[in-house]
């Protein structure tokens, strides 16, 4: 399955470019979903978010999955990213957002 995962942290939300985006293939969506939590981790991380052992990481992780829509190759996808926000990107792109 082609899948499109935009990543960012909670407080901005990919506000300002703190967010990642990549076209995945995917065998199911568990594997989806351990991408984007990595993806969405490393966002935070990268722009200082470091988190003690004791706090709970994932409230300030979000990603969010699209199952890209049939007959898009995976590079014609991966071509579009930068001429599209999120939002045009999944009209365009895009058949359903799968997980969220």
């Amino acid at each position: 399955m082609l899948v499109y995962i935009f990543a960012c942290e909670d407080s901005y939300c990919g506000l300002h470019g703190m967010y990642d985006e990549d076209i995945v293939e995917v065998q199911d969506m568990k594997e989806a979903d351990e991408y984007g939590y990595e993806m969405a981790q490393d966002v935070a991380e990268s722009y200082g978010y470091f988190f003690d052992e004791d706090e709970d990481i994932e409230q300030e992780l979000e990603w969010r999955i699209y199952k890209i829509k049939e007959g898009i190759s995976a590079e014609e996808a991966r071509a579009a990213l930068g001429s599209y926000d999120e939002k045009g990107f999944v009209a365009e792109y895009c058949e359903e957002e799968v997980f969220n």
